[in-house]
């Protein structure tokens, strides 16, 4: 999803729409002009809300014996591509555990090819951010024992301290096969809209979407709370969303 929040955001400031689906991490490093957006500011845009997690999952396999982020060292870890929002969450991650890129043997795959590569064994581990379940993940299940690597404790709290778009998360047992409940992090899918907006129209939406979650169809609908709409946001909030969300406090 990375690269079409980067391109919504883009529109967003170029004028080709007045709200947008981005994830968290993707809207900050929008604002603060980083990686992809190579120093170009966008500053014409705020937050209306989180809606659902997308998972930060290391996935690896029962027969590499990996088990923390300490046994990634000297491994081959798909990482996704330079300047993505995987390759972000990979290295924060990495960071937050002690380790850098240069402990690992760094894999530039997309999701398609890292699970490729775990079933033939070319890599040993891969970040995969994206919604569980992840299709490309299951489907390597189906013929391989698949793991997914937790956050050590009270690292997701570090994480969030320091990089606070991202928001705890938790792979379910079941989820994979996987005996039990895995903690790690989330970026959030949210709402962006333009700040030029009226302060009443942006409140109605914020209402219409969190006072109705109920009647969403959509699979992803259980996930969409005001209790949670503020998770992740790390960007200014409009001020209509602001006064939506004050009022359920």
């Amino acid at each position: 999803m990375s690269q079409a929040s980067a391109a919504n955001m883009t529109a967003l400031q170029e004028g080709k729409g007045e709200i947008a689906f981005v994830q968290t991490d993707i809207a900050y490093y929008a604002t603060e002009g980083k990686l992809m957006f190579d120093g170009k500011k966008i500053d014409t845009i705020s937050a209306l809300g989180a809606l659902y997690p997308e998972t930060v999952q290391l996935v690896t396999t029962e027969a590499t014996g990996i088990k923390t982020y300490a046994d990634l060292k000297g491994k081959k870890v798909s990482v996704g591509a330079p300047g993505s929002g995987t390759y972000a969450n990979a290295e924060q991650l990495l960071e937050i555990h002690g380790l850098t890129m240069d402990d690992i043997k760094a894999q530039n795959l997309d999701f398609g090819e890292s699970t490729d590569g775990l079933q033939s064994g070319q890599i040993d581990a891969a970040f995969i951010t994206a919604g569980t379940p992840t299709g490309a993940v299951e489907a390597l299940n189906a013929t391989t024992k698949v793991n997914i690597v937790g956050v050590d404790a009270g690292k997701a709290d570090e994480l969030i301290a320091k990089y606070p778009y991202y928001a705890k998360d938790t792979v379910k047992a079941g989820t994979y096969g996987i005996a039990e409940d895995t903690e790690t992090v989330s970026v959030l899918a949210m709402l962006a809209v333009k700040k030029e907006l009226p302060e009443d129209v942006v409140y109605a939406m914020t209402k219409a979407i969190y006072d109705n979650t109920d009647k969403i169809s959509h699979d992803k609908g259980r996930f969409i709370k005001a209790e949670t709409g503020l998770d992740g946001i790390s960007i200014d909030i409009h001020p209509g969303a602001q006064k939506y969300f004050d009022e359920k406090k």
